[in-house]
């Protein structure tokens, strides 16, 4: 007799959409109050060289959920 199978592939219907941020930059300014950016963008890492739009990862993932690109 063969011995039973101990794994099997399986896929869910659940997102695997996550928010992709690096890291700040530079202040804008030497002195007094300038600006940081990032770039944010929507990741899949089951299709990682696929575009996801932010309209498209807001709506599966967290409408409140995309995170900041600027800061003071």
């Amino acid at each position: 007799h063969l011995k039973p199978i101990e794994q099997e592939s399986c896929t869910t219907n659940l997102t695997c959409l996550t928010w992709f941020t690096g890291e700040w930059s530079s202040c804008s300014v030497t002195c007094g109050q300038g600006i940081q950016q990032r770039t944010v963008y929507c990741h899949d890492p089951s299709r990682p060289r696929l575009h996801i739009s932010d309209s498209e990862c807001l709506s599966l993932v967290n409408e409140n959920s995309k995170p900041y690109e600027q800061q003071n």
